[in-house]
């Protein structure tokens, strides 16, 4: 007799298969039907019966009748069973189940089996061997040991504050060493009296509601919130000269009132930066954009002309004016004073016959 090792089987059985993810079923094959019908044809033959075809009841039969004639005693089937007893035999009477027997009386199996935790009576620290009995009466959770009460356990739920409280004014009153209206034989009023309160706190607090500060304030940091106080450190980091350039930037640009491109509403491009300058009754500017300007006063002598050299050189020729009178070589009437000539270097001024000596103020533009 074997277990069929046909194609298909699973560990010596035989699988439906999974046709749905294209597993096959075992496979039928003939060493294994053999093996079967002749393993139970040679049992129904072997005490002396046909086979007969349609009769399915000849096993059942034949093994009856072999065990009827053994008519083995207790003691020979238990001989007998001795034979297969032992490891690894599906008999091994040291076993129940496969589990031995500290196996079958674990902690765990026994706790499962009772379905409790159970406590051990006994056995601890300054504790007898006396029988503990733990009931209930209906109303309370009671304890004797031995035959002796020792009444209600309580619990958690015995000892509320409500309960205490209940228990304690069963006995609180005036004379009381529990009295609950004084404290050390003080009343409330004595005991939160301003005196007693101040002494406690070692200062005086501030109403805050409002009062008068008669000392330094110190804090412990910078605010944090909207409502805190700030430090003189935290202020005076706000008013350095980078700290409100930081505020101003936030503020500037096109369209602000504070807006630095911009001066008298025109741009900072609208005016002409000086690089140079001496200002005086003769002076001059020059402006980073090349445009030059020069002034001061020549004395002209009658039927003379007088010279002025220009303390640096124009690009080009410049305009020359005198104001007093006018553009030069437009005289006015009675004036009879014209520009000479005009370099990039200076001018030269006359003045006609019979008019006397002159001092006229100029002015030279140009680049």
């Amino acid at each position: 007799m074997h277990r069929t090792d046909a194609s298909g089987n699973v560990g010596g059985l035989f699988s439906a298969g999974d046709p749905a993810n294209g597993v096959l079923p075992t496979q039928l094959d003939e060493d294994w039907h053999n093996a079967v019908q002749e393993n139970i044809a040679q049992l129904i033959e072997a005490i002396g019966m046909t086979l007969v075809k349609g009769d399915h009841d000849q096993l059942r039969v034949a093994v009856a009748a072999m065990i009827s004639n053994a008519e083995l005693t207790p003691a020979q089937i238990l001989a007998k069973l001795h034979l297969v007893d032992g490891s690894g035999s599906l008999l091994d009477a040291d076993f129940l189940r496969g589990l031995s027997p500290d196996q079958v009386v674990s902690g765990a199996r026994v706790l499962a089996a009772l379905g409790f935790t159970p406590v051990q009576q006994g056995g601890g620290i300054g504790q007898g061997t006396n029988k503990v009995k733990i009931g209930w009466d209906g109303f309370r959770l009671k304890a004797t040991v031995d035959s002796t009460d020792q009444g209600n356990i309580v619990f958690d739920n015995h000892i509320t504050a409500a309960a205490i409280l209940a228990k304690l004014l069963t006995v609180d009153g005036a004379g009381s060493t529990i009295d609950a209206d004084f404290l050390r034989g003080l009343s409330p009023d004595q005991v939160v009296s301003l005196a007693r309160v101040l002494a406690a706190l070692g200062y005086t607090p501030l109403n805050k509601a409002g009062d008068t500060m008669t000392g330094l304030l110190t804090l412990s940091g910078a605010p944090t919130a909207s409502l805190h106080a700030a430090t003189k450190a935290y202020v005076d980091g706000l008013v350095t000269a980078s700290a409100l350039l930081a505020k101003l930037l936030t503020v500037d640009g096109s369209g602000s009132l504070t807006d630095a491109d911009m001066l008298d509403g025109y741009h900072g491009s609208s005016y002409d930066r000086i690089v140079s300058m001496s200002i005086g009754q003769d002076g001059h500017i020059i402006y980073a954009s090349g445009k030059k300007e020069i002034w001061g006063r020549v004395t002209v002598n009658s039927d003379s002309y007088s010279y002025v050299t220009y303390p640096f050189t124009f690009d080009t020729v410049p305009s020359v004016t005198f104001p007093a009178i006018g553009d030069a070589g437009n005289n006015d009437g009675a004036e009879n004073t014209s520009l000479g000539s005009s370099t990039t270097t200076g001018f030269s001024v006359f003045q006609a016959p019979n008019m006397g000596a002159l001092s006229l103020p100029y002015q030279v533009v140009g680049k």
